[in-house]
């Protein structure tokens, strides 16, 4: 990378309350998604998979989302930011318990989550969204383990089979990656994204 393609550091915001990292940061993008639907979430919140790496990752952080609306954070392992360990293939929770669920870079460590996705249709009420952010083009990173890369028509497939409605998707971030094929050509500049999020109401029967 040059100097002249060096990205220039932008200062966290404060807007309406919510502290966003900058938008020119993988995180800063992930949070931006979840804060232009946080008028979807619904009391109570549940995130799944809210393990923070430590107690000062406030870019972790999804409380601030909502601060009118109760949060239960639940994760595979205790950590800071977990408010009970529960298994997200197989929650122990009634149908139609929670008001919307938030699933933020989680889905690419679940070794079956197509089952997690199905788990939190059942357990949100009729009417409630669910809100997920996850990678497509990004380093292994193991927390505990990393399974998965999820594509837009994936994202909406697996939610469809859910059950999901009004399902919409987006991604963000570039990413650039330099291509040969087998030498017969000239380097090709590949553009992808790096982040994929997904959208999805229970509908109300």
């Amino acid at each position: 990378m040059t100097k002249e393609e060096t990205p220039i550091y932008e200062e966290p915001k404060i807007i309406k309350g919510v502290k966003l990292p900058p938008h020119n940061t993988v995180r800063g993008r992930v949070k931006m998604f979840l804060f232009a639907n946080r008028h979807l979430l619904s009391e109570a919140i549940l995130e799944v998979g809210s393990r923070m790496d430590s107690e000062d990752a406030w870019w972790q952080d999804n409380r601030d989302l909502r601060k009118d609306i109760s949060m239960h954070r639940i994760d595979m392992q205790p950590g800071p930011g977990v408010d009970e360990v529960v298994n997200a293939e197989s929650m122990y929770y009634t149908d139609n318990t929670w008001g919307s669920i938030i699933c933020s870079e989680v889905l690419e460590h679940c070794y079956k989550p197509k089952k997690v996705v199905k788990e939190c249709f059942r357990v949100l009420r009729p009417g409630g969204f669910f809100l997920a952010t996850t990678v497509f083009s990004f380093h292994v990173h193991s927390y505990p383990d990393d399974y998965w890369r999820f594509t837009e028509s994936c994202l909406f497939k697996i939610l469809e089979e859910a059950g999901f409605t009004d399902i919409v998707t987006e991604t963000a971030g570039d990413a650039y990656h330099m291509l040969n094929d087998h030498g017969e050509g000239p380097d090709q500049k590949c553009p992808v994204y790096q982040h994929v999020f997904v959208k999805g109401k229970k509908p109300i029967i």
